[in-house]
C-alpha cells in the first residue's frame, strides 16, 4: 500500500536538541556535577507499545536486549529515564520502572492515573495532570456562561480519562453536557511510520470539515491547544477563535542560537537531522537511497544556511514541550549534585548514610528526585507533590488569525493553582478573537 509522504514533526526534533543543549549546558556549569560527565542515549518506540515495552527492558538491561528479571550488563551506569510523551506509554513504561525504583520523568504525559503513588512509586513528570486542567476547564467555560456542552475525546487512556473528569467538573460546576464523542486513533496507516502521528492528530478535525460543521467554539485541552499542524489555512474557518489550555512557555537563553548551528554531517543523530535538512531546504541527500530522487531532485550539500530560517524549530520565542524537556534534564542533574553534595552521618538515609554517585541505587535517587529543588535560569523554581506532580501553571491561548489568513496561538489568559483564590485563575476577554477578521468586517457591514 502507497502512503502520503511523511509528515516531519519539526517541533519534535526541536525537543531532541532541547535536551541535547541541556546536557551539555549541565556539563559545561562547573558547579553542577564537578568531574561528572552526562550523556544520554534516544530511543523510537515508533508509537507501537511492543517496542515500548521492548525498549524499557532494553535500557534497564543496559546492553540493548529485552530481558525480565534484567541484571544491569551496561557501563556507564543509567541513572533516569525521560519520557514517555503519551500517558499511555509513560503508564507502561511506569508498570516497569516502578519495579525497580528507576525515576521516570515525563515531559507531557498528563493522565491523572500516573499520579497514584502505589501504583507507580518512581514516576515524575514536569506537566501538570489532568485533574488541574480540568477543573480549569470548566472554569473557563463557566466564566464565559456556557451551559450547554459537547465533548470529543480519543479513544486511549489519555482521552477517555481525560472526558470522565471534565465531565465530572462541567457538571459539578452546573454545566450540561449535551453529548459525548469518543473517536478510535486507529487507523491502517502504519504505527512506524512518521506520519502516524499526523494523521491521529488531524482525524477529528478533518471529520468535522467534511460535515460541514461551524458556527461552534471550541475549547481545547492542551492535547492540540498548541498544536502547529493545525494551524494551516485548511482549519482555520473550524479552528480560529478556538480557546485553549496550553503548557506555561518559556524561554531558554542561547537555545535558539544553538538550534542554527546543528549540521547533518557533525551533529549526534545523523539520521534524522538528514531528514530534518531535507524538509527544510527541499534537498535531497545522495546515497540515502531515497525513493523521490530523480534527475531534477535538488541535491543537499550541507552548505544551505540553516541561519536564514524562520518555521516552528528555530522559533524558541515562547517554549512548551522543549522547556518541559530542559527542565527534566537539570532536575536529575540536580539530584545526581544532591547526592554528590551529602555528607556522611548528615544523610537521608539509614544512621545518616549517603548514596555513592558512583554506585548508587536506582531508589536512592528517586528518592532525591522526590525532594529536589531546581531553579531555572527564567527564575522558575521546580519541585515535585508527593504525588510525583509539579505545580500546575497553564496559559490559556486563543487562536486568532490575522487579515492574510494565517492562524497564531496568542496568550489571552493564565491558570496558576500556586496562586490564592480568586486569581488563580485569570483571563483578559478583551484580547479574545471570536472569529476570524473576514467575519468581523462582515458583520461591521450589516450594522
Amino acid at each position: 500500500m502507497q502512503y502520503p509522504e511523511a509528515q516531519f514533526l519539526f517541533e519534535t526534533f526541536q525537543q531532541f536538541q532541547a535536551l541535547r543543549f541541556a546536557v551539555e549546558e549541565i556539563n559545561k556549569n562547573p558547579e553542577v556535577l564537578p568531574n561528572i560527565t552526562l550523556g544520554f542515549v534516544a530511543y523510537d518506540s515508533c508509537s507501537a507499545l511492543n517496542k515500548e515495552l521492548e525498549g524499557t527492558l532494553g535500557m534497564i538491561t543496559g546492553r540493548d536486549q529485552a530481558i525480565p528479571n534484567y541484571l544491569w550488563l551496561g557501563r556507564p551506569p543509567m541513572a533516569a529515564i525521560l519520557g514517555h510523551s503519551m500517558s499511555t506509554y509513560s503508564i507502561l513504561m511506569a508498570h516497569v520502572l516502578g519495579l525497580y525504583r528507576y525515576p521516570q520523568i515525563s515531559h507531557y504525559a498528563t493522565s491523572s492515573l500516573l499520579s497514584g503513588r502505589k501504583q507507580f512509586p518512581s514516576f515524575f513528570r514536569t506537566v501538570p495532570s489532568d485533574t488541574f486542567q480540568s477543573k480549569g476547564l470548566a472554569q473557563l467555560v463557566l466564566h464565559f456562561g456556557w451551559t450547554w456542552l459537547g465533548l470529543v475525546a480519543m479513544g486511549n487512556d489519555y482521552g477517555q480519562l481525560g472526558i470522565q473528569v471534565i465531565t465530572q467538573e462541567v457538571l459539578k460546576a452546573g454545566a450540561c453536557v449535551a453529548f459525548t464523542e469518543i473517536y478510535s486513533t486507529r487507523s491502517d496507516r502504519p504505527k512506524c511510520s512518521p506520519h502516524h502521528s499526523y494523521h491521529t492528530a488531524v482525524h477529528s478535525p478533518d471529520e468535522m470539515i467534511k460535515l460541514n460543521v461551524s458556527g461552534k467554539i471550541f475549547v481545547a485541552s492542551e492535547a492540540w491547544s498548541i498544536s502547529s499542524i493545525l494551524l494551516i489555512e485548511k482549519y482555520a474557518p473550524l479552528l480560529s477563535g478556538s480557546l485553549g489550555f496550553a503548557f506555561h512557555s518559556s524561554t531558554i537563553p542561547g537555545f535558539k542560537e544553538y538550534l542554527k548551528k546543528i549540521h547533518p554531517f557533525y551533529t549526534p543523530g545523523e539520521t534524522v537531522t538528514r531528514l530534518f535538512w531535507e524538509k527544510t531546504f527541499g534537498c535531497i541527500f545522495l546515497g540515502n537511497n531515497n525513493p523521490i530522487y530523480n534527475d531534477s531532485s535538488i541535491i543537499c550539500s550541507g552548505n544551505e544556511k540553516l541561519e536564514t530560517v524562520e518555521n516552528v524549530y528555530t522559533d524558541a520565542s515562547s517554549l512548551r514541550t522543549s522547556y518541559n524537556i530542559y527542565m527534566s534534564a537539570h532536575v536529575i542533574a540536580k539530584s545526581l549534585h544532591d547526592i554528590q553534595s551529602c555528607r556522611e552521618n548528615n544523610g537521608p538515609f539509614r544512621n545518616g548514610g549517603c548514596a555513592n554517585l558512583h554506585k548508587f541505587t536506582p531508589w536512592q535517587l528517586t528518592h532525591y528526585v522526590q525532594n529536589v529543588k531546581v531553579r531555572l535560569k527564567d527564575g522558575r523554581e521546580v519541585f515535585f507533590d508527593k504525588n510525583g506532580d509539579p505545580p500546575a501553571v497553564y496559559d490559556i491561548v486563543n487562536w486568532q488569525q490575522d487579515d492574510n489568513g494565517v492562524m497564531s496561538q496568542v496568550k489571552v489568559g493564565q491558570y496558576d493553582s500556586a496562586v490564592k483564590s480568586p486569581d488563580i485563575f485569570t483571563l483578559n476577554s478583551s484580547a479574545v478573537q471570536w472569529i476570524h477578521r473576514q467575519e468581523q468586517v462582515r458583520m461591521k457591514e450589516k450594522v
